[in-house]
């Protein structure tokens, strides 16, 4: 009896813990902390371009909400996060482009 209740605590704290950190699909999450204004990620948009979320989690995102410091030289540098697809060839390069991502007024 034991064991089998240490199965459901475990499967309800995986879903709830899960569900706590991840971004629904198809929803918006906004990064306010950024002198150049908020970024906006959008699933949906993503996912209109086929990717699904294993795309990025948990290999170049952590599932945790707050675990990635992007800064200028990870979009100079393009060798982690979002610049390893936003390299101007598998998808639009962050140079030039800023307001697709940062915008400065809401």
């Amino acid at each position: 009896m034991k064991s089998k209740n240490a199965v459901i605590f475990a499967f309800i704290f995986v879903f709830f813990h899960a569900v706590t950190l991840a971004v629904p699909a198809g929803k918006i999450i906004e990064f306010t902390k950024n002198p150049m204004g908020i970024v906006i990620f959008s699933g949906k948009i993503h996912a209109e371009k086929g990717l699904k979320c294993n795309a990025c989690h948990p290999s170049i995102f952590s599932l945790k909400k707050g675990t990635a410091e992007i800064n200028l030289v990870d979009h100079k540098e393009g060798n982690k996060y979002c610049f390893l697809c936003h390299n101007g060839t598998k998808a639009f390069a962050v140079k030039d482009n800023c307001n697709r991502c940062h915008i400065k007024e809401k």
